[in-house]
């Protein structure tokens, strides 16, 4: 059984046992290059869910961008995608943690995706930033916080509690490096959510997959798995490893078997995406339509609408593909006026691709081969991704795998989002969780290089567990004299492939100080790390100073060893002689316990004391005694420098959320007029309708009255179409108030012209049903209290009093005069006297006494006779002196063949 590095979640069968008095919920948010897809972690029957959007899709476009000055995200960007095709970021992914010099930017733009203008970043050094006109300049991180912020808006309503989540974990796919990891904190950060980690699709789709088989892997052993993941901006492959641990946190010593998951190696593909298939396709139909437009076709290529639509018609004939032999292709007036049609067969498809079914196999192959794992060794491969329903790619897929099936035990949108749901959980302390190991990996080396050294060497190897610390040893250096060494880190391994290699430069000051005040000074440590979610840190430089020291203890046996004894820091992730050049390392492991963790198997690898053994003795009594012992402590050095591209300092998050807040404002202004807008115009257009056409209306309106109103309404709606089209949302409201300070009494008068005389024949008739009722209670129902009758009685008669009283002052007003009465207030004073006696008409008659029968009687004397008591329940007086002794009676036998029941409380 495996080693748990960092164990974590597999749920009980009720997630969602909270910590008593806690009840927030969590997300989890799978941003990917086409769609994202959100889950939720909070109590319920389904503890983990995945959210809809507000038109009830369960994935939601990652689409976000401006028109005009008015941003728009989800699905209310994709409506006008096409209209605006750059507009909108098509595929913030890929721009996020990238220089504007990025060579990978061109290869966006080969693929004839549209994207705003790109400009360098105003506020930070090397950073991108993204034109968008009106609206201004604003960079990727920004860009995704507005999506993070529309994830966190949809989760909450989806929360049982009505409040948005704070905490998330975010997916970073393995071709990220630490500078794009970075990027997607900055994002959250400036969303104002907090991340509880990264994780690998490839570790959360393992999850998914691993929950529901323990037992599985305790029986049948390590089991190897395939998760092939091919989306929409790439292809990516993981070779995962499922066995089980004892956990001993459950079972005492022994411990119960917990099932875990290694992330043994993870291969890719960044632009073997079905975007590439979309991209050829498109040409093929460029092609077609600029030769069924002619002339008008000529410049087809440079109008971005009409690409865009045609893009459109692309990724709907793809879908359909994975499911038909034939795809049909319609795009209403494409170019200059003109519409196209055309189709294509999965035939014709696949020929137009060429190699790119090579190319996604390619990195399966490579992966098996280089960890010695044949195909036929595989427990199952799993499907992941919208690409992976291409029929084709199944089929070379199994092909290269010789010929074995493919398994679909996981939902492909979803499985990785719900796994990352899994993580989530885990990471949080709100949620009480069984253990599932997690052995985690990041799949990109940091290298390093002193100063006065131009060999470069291994600090991390690539697919280096996760969490790791490492360090770099300057004792050399510092022996030499010199007061200040410096190093320059670059990125090494396949995840470095398309980004800058220079990951920083740092110089450890101070040296020669140190050996100067400190005669044993044992180490010089440059530290470094990588967290569980991939980002690399750099935590300082020290040197380590050893001492010897005498201490009291009881006395041991003539030659024990003496007890080692530290101050606590003394870690060291540096072992060996430590030459200058050399900077041996060690193997840098550092092990975080999570829920129901292994600990006896975790430790921290590196943390090494300097041992000394006891030189001296005492008697068997058990004496205090002087014995040597080896003190370290760890003093710091100074460390300039940082990362070429570091994370957004506290100025520039500043400034991000300040750009946040303001487009949020914008947006709640937005919503607000376009609410106001929508209120002034359905006022005009219905007021319109019914001073036109309301005979009512017409017969109350006062002189004057209808013109003054018609004349305002076809004022507003002028304005309302012209000059008032971008107005902000008082200019409606006042709009609106003014015309309905001049139609709403003409309107209320309208109703009531033929609603007051319906009301009050409706009550008249009323009261001539409940009136018979109520007089006849006194014959029918004489149970029913007398004073209860009573005002039952009085409030109808209040009500015919209150109806001719009315009546009679509306008969000397004028129809265009304002009523004396409403039909809604008939109808309230209807409705109380109604309930009145409704009330009591349902009140039931008492019930009646039961009479007394013979056998009653005689249980009773029985019983009273038992308890010495009469049948009156008075208590029987005692026999006296001289009188005759009540007769006994023995207890009857049971009768022969009578059944004998026990009965038990």
């Amino acid at each position: 059984m495996g080693r748990a590095i960092l164990p974590s979640l597999l749920l009980l069968g009720c997630l969602a046992c909270l910590v008593p008095g806690t009840r927030s919920s969590i997300m989890a948010v799978d941003l990917g290059s086409e769609f994202m897809k959100v889950a939720l972690v909070q109590p319920g029957r389904t503890p983990i869910s995945i959210v809809i959007n507000e038109i009830s899709k369960r994935k939601t476009p990652a689409l976000v961008g401006f028109v005009g000055r008015d941003r728009l995200v989800g699905e209310e960007a994709a409506g006008l995608a096409t209209r605006h095709p750059t507009a909108f970021v098509a595929n913030l992914p890929a721009l996020l943690g990238r220089s504007p010099d990025d060579l990978a930017l061109a290869a966006l733009a080969a693929q004839g995706l549209p994207l705003p203008r790109l400009v360098p970043a105003a506020n930070r050094t090397g950073a991108l930033a993204l034109d968008f006109g009106e609206a201004g300049q604003v960079t990727p991180e920004e860009l995704a916080a507005s999506l993070l912020q529309y994830a966190a808006g949809i989760a909450r309503a989806a929360s049982a509690t009505g409040t948005a989540p704070r905490d998330l974990v975010l997916l970073a796919p393995a071709h990220y490096g630490p500078r794009r990891r970075q990027a997607l904190l900055d994002a959250a950060a400036a969303a104002g959510l907090n991340v509880l980690g990264l994780v690998s699709p490839a570790a959360a789709a393992a999850l998914q997959y691993g929950i529901d088989r323990t037992a599985t892997f305790a029986s049948g052993g390590p089991q190897h798995v395939l998760l092939y993941d091919l989306g929409s901006g790439g292809l990516e492959v993981a070779l995962v490893r499922f066995s089980t641990y004892p956990d001993r946190k459950v079972s005492g010593f022994r411990g119960a078997p917990a099932s875990q998951v290694e992330i043994m190696d993870v291969a890719w593909d960044e632009g073997a995406g079905t975007q590439l298939l979309e991209s050829l396709l498109l040409r093929h139909f460029m092609a077609q339509a600029g030769e069924a437009l002619g002339e008008a076709g000529a410049d087809l290529a440079a109008s971005p609408r009409a690409v865009a639509k045609l893009r459109a018609g692309v990724k709907r004939a793809l879908r359909v593909l994975s499911a038909n032999l034939e795809a049909p292709l319609s795009v209403e007036e494409l170019h200059a006026g003109r519409d196209f049609r055309s189709s294509i067969s999965r035939e014709a498809l696949e020929r137009l691709a060429g190699d790119y079914w090579a190319r996604v196999t390619r990195p399966a192959l490579d992966l098996l081969a280089r960890n010695g794992v044949a195909a036929a060794d595989l427990a199952a491969v799993e499907l992941l991704g919208g690409g992976s329903r291409i029929p084709r790619v199944k089929a070379e897929l199994s092909q290269a795998l010789g010929g074995r099936a493919l398994d679909v035990h996981l939902d492909a949108d979803e499985a990785v989002v719900l796994g990352a749901g899994l993580v989530a959980a885990n990471r949080s302390t709100q949620f009480r969780v069984r253990p599932f190991g997690l052995v985690d990996k990041v799949p990109y080396g940091v290298s390093y290089a002193l100063d006065d050294d131009t060999e470069v060497k291994p600090l991390v190897p690539a697919m280096k567990r996760v969490p790791s610390r490492r360090a770099v040893n300057l004792l050399a250096q510092a022996a030499e004299g010199r007061d200040a060494v410096g190093l320059r880190l670059f990125l090494s391994g396949p995840a470095s492939e398309g980004q800058a290699r220079e990951l920083g430069a740092w110089r450890v000051e101070g040296l020669r100080a140190a050996l100067a005040a400190h005669d044993n000074v044992t180490r010089v440590a440059f530290h470094a790390r990588v967290d569980d979610g991939g980002c690399f840190h750099v935590d300082g430089a020290d040197f380590t100073v050893s001492r010897l020291e005498y201490v009291e203890a009881k006395g041991t046996l003539a030659g024990a060893p003496g007890t080692n004894a530290t101050n606590g820091s003394a870690a060291s992730d540096v072992t060996g002689g430590g030459g200058a050049e050399a900077a041996v390392l060690s193997g840098g492991d550092t092990s975080g316990t999570l829920a129901g963790a292994p600990d006896s198997n975790a430790t921290t690898a590196g943390e090494g004391v300097i041992d000394a053994t006891s030189a001296g003795t005492s008697s068997a009594n058990g004496t205090l005694t002087r014995v040597p012992r080896v003190r370290t402590s760890r003093l710091s050095l100074n460390v300039t420098g940082g990362l070429a591209h570091p994370g957004l300092t506290l100025e520039q998050l500043a400034g991000s959320r300040a750009v946040l807040a303001r487009l949020a404002a914008r947006d709640t202004a937005k919503r607000a007029a376009a609410q106001a807008k929508n209120d002034l115009e359905a006022y005009v257009l219905e007021a319109a309708s019914w001073s036109a056409e309301d005979e009512d209306v017409k017969a109350v309106a006062r002189a004057g009255e209808l013109a003054t109103l018609g004349q305002a309404l076809e004022e507003a709606e002028d304005w309302l179409y012209g000059e008032g089209d971008a107005a902000g949302s008082e200019e409606y409201v006042a709009k609106l108030e003014a015309l309905k300070a001049l139609g709403d009494g003409l309107r209320t008068r309208g109703r009531e012209r033929s609603a007051r005389p319906q009301a009050v024949a409706e009550a008249r008739n009323m009261l001539e049903v409940l009136s018979p009722i109520v007089e006849g209670w006194a014959a029918a129902k004489p149970w029913l209290p007398e004073y209860e009758v009573g005002l039952a009685k009085e409030k109808l008669a209040e009500l015919q009093k209150w109806l001719t009283q009315v009546e009679a002052v509306q008969a000397k007003k004028k129809a265009t005069d304002e009523p004396a009465f409403t039909s809604a207030e008939v109808n309230l004073r209807l409705k109380v006297a109604a309930e009145s006696v409704s009330m009591l008409d349902r009140r039931p008659a008492p019930p009646t006494p039961k009479p007394t029968t013979d056998a009653t009687a005689d249980g009773a004397k029985k019983k009273a006779a038992k308890k010495g008591t009469g049948t009156n329940g008075k208590a029987k007086p005692s026999q006296g002196p001289g009188e005759p002794e009540a007769e006994v009676q023995a207890p009857e036998e049971p009768a022969e063949g009578m059944e004998t029941v026990k009965t038990e409380l």
